[in-house]
């Protein structure tokens, strides 16, 4: 038989050919993602399993600059880091957060089909499509941890405290490489303690809702120590299923017996009410809050926690108008602590940051127009001595063209909210509305710490009593705290300052951070959950607004976060990527 001779280059095409599946498949799967790419420069968004992407520029930015290259799969296959990150987002919920948000239930439907046999273009779409979902539970994941999933600037009540500055556009490539996705990700969780805890109690809350949560309490008459009524036994297993009474105690009993009144002051600390044992109407009120409504308030204070930076100061004060306290912080250690009166519920303390550069001792107080109109003049006109009996002056004009008028020289009915032409001045003294010392943190809404004329007021259990600034139970322990190594005067010179009657002001060398800060919800020094009422209903707002965007499967991420269309299109210039680039690099090397 006559062999037939095979030319070599027969065996190099062969050896093409062999190879070819391998080559078509990396090149298709770069194509393919090149071309949904295109289509999103062209205005479609990016489209999976009919769920709109989140963060649309920022993925395209991503691959293009990586020129369409799978970030979540090798030769086929998914990596460990795609598990990593699958992992971390399914158990999104142990953050707060709502896995949901982050496409798990696509991601798990991409899986499933990744496990049955598929053509080869086939497998191409299904990597595709799941190269862009865990892109994109990457960044929007990544966004929420360091910035909240809300921007607390577009809410009613104003958070106005800056956070970090993060641009979501992120190397994905570099994120991958670097280290492992989980423990990148646990590094970009908020450090804070009070964020910790949180979580922790988050999860005890949920444990007791898995377990049915607790009984309500009947309505009925004010229940004291040493009564007995069935509505007792009511209270105790209530109080049995959040900890504040032992479960091993006899929750069976009808009598309200001295544990029980412990118990129930225990409770009453933790709610921020009066502390008497006797369960009254407020008491009951909080007793029958749900689970389901305790859960909502922490994952609202929990948000609010993401909005923080995340340095808030080697010394800092930290004021929580809903808890009605203040805090001096050195060295992440509470080393100070006072109640404090904060702005009634229509005229509320702002929630915001300032540093604090000065204190004056002996002030003056110079009233402010509103509260001269709406509080002042209303007592005038019944008592046209009120201002000389309360050490205050009635100016025209300011500065040095400022004249003093006699207040009985002036026909009060014809002044008005819209007609007020003078400013009130009271003088330094016992009577002074700011007390002996004032803490100065400039700022645009005009707010400071300060001393007080009404000190009964600390007394009470809910103090909004204030026009907006806050009232400090303790001023001279804070001006201690606030001085220690923080000026040139030595202590002999600050006291000599304090017990003369002139105004004086006091510089500090060092800014001292202050936080006005708004929390119904946190875990004290003693591991005990506290709540407290909202005072200015806040947590509603924001309550309902992360229930809409969790239910919302076209929300995105904060416009803030977006490379703008103009940078886009001006030759893909993005100099907001260092800012970002080093923020995630000083959260992995803190």
């Amino acid at each position: 038989m006559q062999k037939i001779k095979i030319p070599v280059p027969f065996f190099t095409l062969l050896a093409f050919l062999y190879v070819l599946p391998v080559l078509a498949a990396d090149i298709s799967f770069e194509e393919q993602l090149r071309e949904r790419i295109e289509t999103a420069l062209g205005g479609t968004p990016l489209i999976v399993d009919r769920r709109t992407l989140h963060a649309q520029q920022a993925l395209v930015k991503h691959y293009s600059d990586y020129l369409f290259k799978p970030v979540w799969s090798k030769n086929g296959q998914l990596t460990a880091q795609a598990y990593q990150l699958i992992e971390t987002i399914t158990h999104a919920d142990q953050q707060g957060l709502n896995p949901n948000n982050y496409h798990s239930s696509a991601i798990a439907e991409q899986m499933r089909l990744l496990e049955h046999p598929l053509d080869q273009t086939d497998r191409i779409k299904k990597l595709v499509d799941m190269d862009l979902l865990l892109s994109d539970a990457f960044l929007t994941y990544s966004s929420h941890l360091l910035q909240g999933q809300l921007n607390a600037e577009t809410l009613t009540s104003k958070w106005e405290v800056a956070r970090q500055a993060v641009n979501i556009i992120c190397s994905l490539a570099d994120a991958v490489n670097l280290c492992s996705i989980d423990s990148m990700l646990e590094k970009l969780v908020p450090q804070h303690q009070g964020y910790r805890l949180l979580l922790k109690a988050l999860a005890e809350y949920r444990r007791i809702k898995d377990q049915g949560g607790w009984n309500r309490v009947s309505a009925g008459r004010k229940l004291l120590p040493g009564d007995v009524s069935p509505r007792v036994e009511q209270i105790r297993k209530r109080l049995a299923a959040t900890g504040d009474l032992d479960p091993e105690y006899n929750t069976e009993s009808k009598v309200f017996d001295r544990p029980l009144e412990q118990a129930v002051k225990l409770y009453q600390r933790r709610n921020g009410l009066q502390v008497d044992g006797i369960v009254g109407r407020k008491t009951l009120a909080a007793l029958n809050v749900p689970v389901e409504s305790r859960i909502d308030q922490l994952l609202a204070n929990l948000e609010r926690w993401r909005w923080m930076p995340a340095n808030l100061g080697s010394r800092y004060i930290m004021v929580n108008i809903a808890g009605f306290e203040l805090f001096f912080v050195s060295g992440n250690r509470t080393v100070l602590k006072m109640p404090v009166v904060v702005g009634k519920t229509y005229r509320e303390t702002p929630v915001f940051s300032g540093k604090m550069t000065y204190l004056v001792v002996n002030p003056s107080w110079n009233v402010p127009k509103s509260i001269a109109v709406n509080d002042k003049l209303p007592l005038i006109r019944k008592n046209p001595y009120y201002l000389q009996q309360h050490n205050m002056k009635l100016y025209q004009g300011w500065g040095a063209e400022a004249q003093e008028i006699d207040p009985l020289s002036v026909d009060w009915s014809r002044v008005n909210q819209n007609y007020f032409p003078y400013h009130i001045v009271q003088s330094p003294g016992p009577q002074n509305a700011l007390g002996k010392i004032k803490f100065m943190f400039p700022n645009k809404h005009n707010v400071y710490l300060h001393d007080t004329s009404e000190p009964w007021l600390f007394n009470k259990t809910e103090r909004s009593f204030s026009s907006g600034c806050i009232r400090v139970g303790k001023p001279y322990a804070l001006a201690d705290y606030v001085l220690e190594n923080n000026t040139r005067l030595d202590r002999s010179a600050i006291l000599a300052i304090i017990n003369q009657p002139e105004q004086k002001i006091i510089s500090l060398r060092n800014p001292i951070p202050v936080h006005i800060l708004y929390w119904t919800a946190w875990v004290d020094e003693n591991g005990a959950v506290n709540f407290r009422k909202d005072l200015y209903g806040r947590d509603e707002e924001l309550i309902r607004a992360l229930r809409h965007m969790s239910s919302s499967a076209e929300y995105l991420i904060a416009s803030r976060s977006e490379v703008t269309a103009e940078a886009d299109n001006a030759g893909r210039s993005f100099p907001e990527q260092t800012a970002l680039d080093d923020t995630v690099e000083n959260k992995l090397n803190r």
